[in-house]
């Protein structure tokens, strides 16, 4: 999947906001998608 992000021109994400920040699912995926 890293590979089709990478490739995308445009990646959008919608995530409901926790406490002024993302949802644990989003941040677990944006950690290993932009690590």
């Amino acid at each position: 999947m890293r590979k089709d992000v990478e490739e995308c021109d445009l990646f959008i994400l919608a995530s409901p906001v926790y406490v002024v920040n993302v949802s644990a699912q989003l941040k677990t995926f944006l950690d290993k998608t932009c690590s």
